[in-house]
């Protein structure tokens, strides 16, 4: 068994949480981080380096378990982020919402809908709805990948362990 602390970038957090853990569990603790990669506009197929939304004006739309740190990975980027419509993790978004999303990017207060990876499946069915009247860099894909700073070698020896196919012994 082993544990896996994600979104752990603060050294004084981690700790804290690692001593909590050890008052429970013997397992080893992985450390892994969140970081932002590129953002892509699905509309078009290109890709940008995540810091190209450096200095743009944005709006924001998530439905996920911590919009917080989508608005802080955001800021961290050098995004202004002028409105952010937060949603209930995995909500099932309707007309409405996505209509007061886009509203920013339409009436030019913002150059782009950034959302996560997660949503943008929810949001892809109403593309038809917002496609012509935004163009194709209107909404960006903020894409993130798993870093892994610490203890990555019990990490990919747990996978394996999983992962192996077992033989039977007969």
């Amino acid at each position: 068994d082993i544990v896996v602390l994600t979104k752990a970038d603060d050294d004084d957090l981690f700790a804290k949480n690692r001593r909590t853990l050890s008052r429970y569990s013997s397992a080893p603790v992985v450390r892994a981080v969140h970081r932002p990669v590129s953002i892509r506009h699905p509309l078009s197929g290109e890709r940008h380096h995540s810091s190209w939304l450096g200095g743009k004006r944005v709006a924001a739309i998530c439905g996920i378990g911590d919009p917080a740190s989508f608005r802080r990975s955001l800021a961290s980027l050098g995004a202004e982020v002028v409105k952010f419509f937060a949603h209930p993790d995995h909500a099932s978004y309707k007309e409405r919402d996505l209509a007061e999303a886009f509203a920013p990017v339409r009436s030019g207060e913002a150059e782009m809908l950034v959302t996560t990876g997660k949503d943008w499946v929810r949001i892809e069915p109403f593309r038809a709805m917002f496609a012509a009247s935004i163009g194709t860099g209107g909404i960006g894909v903020l894409e993130v990948e798993i870093s892994i700073i610490e203890n990555a070698d019990l990490f990919y020896e747990a996978v394996d362990r999983v992962a192996s196919p077992k033989v039977d012994a007969k």
